[in-house]
């Protein structure tokens, strides 16, 4: 038979005239040879033998094709969405996901409720328009090793979360650097009472001396070189295990007493000893303006030159009650201390220390918030101001002159006078003051709220004038 040939079979009408209903009505086996495919002819019981095999369903570019009904060859379109499998399968713009290791699935394949930028269970995350992912809670892979002499090499695989118990010393090694992310850390968290010293993949030192009272982050910073520049050390100082199977008073690298590099630590009550605990210290030459004075601001405030000055305290809410400035009046001008609501505390002659501290932060910015006291300094004994009577010196001071308290000191040394001079207290008093010492003394002293002055003749001895 030739190429592209054909056969016509007759087929039955049902009317008793002869010919076959189907191939199967052959007796035999009926053997097609010269062609790949049988195609039925639409125009009637014609079975065309084809060289170029079966008739192909598809249409159009993207077209797929399934087994149909009986296995028979069935089209399926392009369309948008995702293909779904199936018996009869089929695309969808909102699949119901089963089974693991899906890849590379587009968000416009998926339901909206079937991803989210917040932290939501059960549903993938998306990135945020930063990049960014959020969840309530990130559980880091967390593992716990005994410390047994032998070096701890830690790989890029290790958890991130290392906690080390024991009292053998150990090395701990870290990753090679070029194996890891930068900003990819580990956690530290010495438990034990060993001493451990942590290594470069080279072995070079990156800390020693690691013991129980610490927990280290170790943050990769430079994914090349196997020195300590590829590393950044963070310390974790814990609040509760300062006692001696922590490595707290029983090791070197916390004390109780003072000592040279060691760790200061808590004594049994509660208490820190050192042998000089070192105190800010800020000095200000006065222009005639103001200084104001904040929370994070030295504790003791020097003021020299010969201009007055204006010192201003914190707001008194933003500290906390028993911080103490100490503010030194070494200039020869005045300088007035003053409220954060411009209230004076104090007025500081030349010479002049005041202590004031906090006790009640909640009492406003007035004086209610303040406590303090003011004292005279010892700087050449300019601080004393000697009157000279017609016989006879009085040497004046003011060593007290708080809020609170005053008191001037005058020593006579056979002193006359007829109350032609006086001496003007640094800091006046609120009250007329008391005046005591010898009786010859106090008898011949007229003493205001501003100065005191002497009607007496060749008199030697102390004289005391105090109050408030």
């Amino acid at each position: 038979m030739a190429t592209n040939s054909w056969i016509e079979l007759p087929v039955s009408d049902g009317s008793g005239g002869g010919g076959v209903t189907s191939l199967n009505s052959l007796v035999g086996d009926l053997t097609l040879v010269g062609g790949a495919g049988i195609v039925i002819s639409p125009s009637g019981a014609i079975i065309t033998i084809s060289s170029t095999g079966f008739v192909n369903p598809m249409t159009s570019a993207g077209d797929i094709i399934y087994g149909g009904a009986s296995g028979l060859p069935t089209r399926l379109g392009t369309n948008a969405g995702v293909l779904v499998g199936g018996t009869v399968p089929s695309y969808s713009t909102s699949p119901t996901l089963t089974g693991t290791n899906f890849t590379n699935i587009p968000l416009a394949g998926l339901a909206s409720a079937a991803y989210s930028t917040t932290a939501t269970a059960s549903t993938l995350v998306e990135r945020d328009a930063n990049s960014n992912v959020f969840f309530n809670g990130y559980q880091q892979t967390y593992n716990t090793t005994a410390l047994t002499g032998t070096t701890i090499v830690l790989t890029n695989a290790s958890g991130q979360y290392q906690a080390f118990t024991g009292s053998a010393a150990t090395n701990l090694q870290m990753p090679v650097a070029s194996t890891m992310q930068l900003g990819q850390f580990f956690e530290l968290d010495f438990r034990g009472t060993a001493v451990v010293t942590l290594l470069t993949s080279s072995g070079a030192t990156l800390f020693s001396a690691v013991h129980g009272a610490l927990t280290l982050i170790v943050t990769c910073v430079l994914t090349s070189g196997t020195t300590s520049a590829s590393w950044e050390i963070n310390f974790l100082f814990k609040t509760y295990p300062l006692n001696a199977s922590y490595g707290g008073t029983g090791n070197a690298g916390f004390l109780t007493g003072p000592a040279f590099n060691a760790y200061v630590a808590e004594d049994a009550n509660g208490n820190f000893t050192a042998n000089n605990f070192l105190n800010g210290f800020a000095t200000t030459v006065t222009s005639g303006g103001s200084t104001t004075l904040v929370i994070s601001s030295k504790p003791q405030q020097n003021f020299t030159g010969t201009a007055n000055q204006t010192v201003v305290l914190p707001v008194a809410s933003t500290l906390v009650n028993d911080l103490t400035f100490t503010i030194v009046n070494q200039s020869t001008g005045v300088v007035t201390v003053n409220s954060s609501g411009g209230n004076t505390l104090q007025v500081m002659a030349p010479n002049t220390q005041i202590m004031v501290s906090v006790v009640n932060t909640a009492g406003g910015t007035g004086t209610a918030s303040w406590t303090w006291v003011s004292t005279s300094i010892n700087s050449g004994n300019t601080n004393q101001t000697t009157l000279t009577g017609s016989a006879g010196t009085a040497i004046c001071s003011q060593p007290l002159q708080s809020s609170t308290y005053k008191k001037v000191l005058i020593y006579l040394s056979g002193y006359t006078d007829t109350g032609t001079q006086s001496y003007t207290y640094p800091t006046a008093f609120t009250q007329t003051p008391l005046v005591s010492g010898l009786a010859a003394g106090v008898a011949g002293a007229t003493a205001s709220t501003t100065a005191v002055k002497f009607t007496v003749t060749t008199l030697t001895g102390f004289v005391i004038v105090e109050g408030y």
